[in-house]
């Protein structure tokens, strides 16, 4: 359980929430008074404040809700990319905000920057939001819009063989026939998973 008594919380800022009162315990919950930006004052469990579960008032919630974007697909996206970032307590978080990835402050905050982006970028219902770096997290210089095999093809489990000077995906060589599945698994199971495997030509 977290021990609430021995943080000093007062003054520490998680997004738009500013502390301004020691915690205090309730129906065996730990509760916090915080300020919004917006300058509303508001009372919310600590633990959803410290783990960007919440992250205001609801004031930004309300102007997307006001402009209509929050039933957009983007909306979901963006929601799914900040849990996956910023949520210990999600599924696949070690490959997110477990090693390192993490959500530009513009994005971060406000979903109209990110859905202002992604219609510049012209995204439609069949592309995908790609990091172009897998170590770098996610903003306008690292992001780009690219198919489902683009991006399936970008994962960091992509193997690569090199077959005649290019550098292709395993699955790639695999479909074309230039490698036997059985034959190359057999071989490089041992291998890294980035490991460029040359096949003669």
């Amino acid at each position: 359980m977290l021990n609430y008594k021995n943080q000093n919380i007062v003054g520490q800022k998680y997004n738009r929430l500013t502390i301004i009162a020691e915690a205090y315990r309730k129906n065996n919950r730990t509760f916090v008074t915080a300020k919004c930006d917006c300058g509303k004052i508001i009372d919310c469990q600590l633990y959803k404040i410290q783990s960007n579960h919440t992250q205001g008032c609801g004031c930004k919630k309300e102007k997307l809700i006001t402009h209509n974007l929050s039933k957009h697909p983007l909306y979901r996206i963006w929601e799914a990319i900040k849990y996956r970032c910023n949520n210990s307590n999600a599924s696949n978080y070690k490959n997110y905000g477990g090693r390192g990835i993490f959500v530009c402050d513009k994005w971060q905050n406000d979903f109209v920057s990110f859905y202002n982006w992604a219609v510049k970028n012209k995204w439609n219902n069949t592309l995908q939001i790609d990091r172009i770096n897998n170590d770098l997290g996610y903003s306008e210089n690292n992001c780009r819009m690219v198919t489902a095999k683009e991006n399936c093809n970008n994962r960091r489990s992509t193997k690569y063989v090199c077959y005649k000077g290019i550098v292709i995906t395993l699955k790639a060589a695999i479909d074309l026939g230039i490698i036997n599945k059985t034959k190359y698994y057999r071989n490089n199971m041992y291998k890294q998973s980035f490991q460029i495997t040359n096949i003669a030509a």
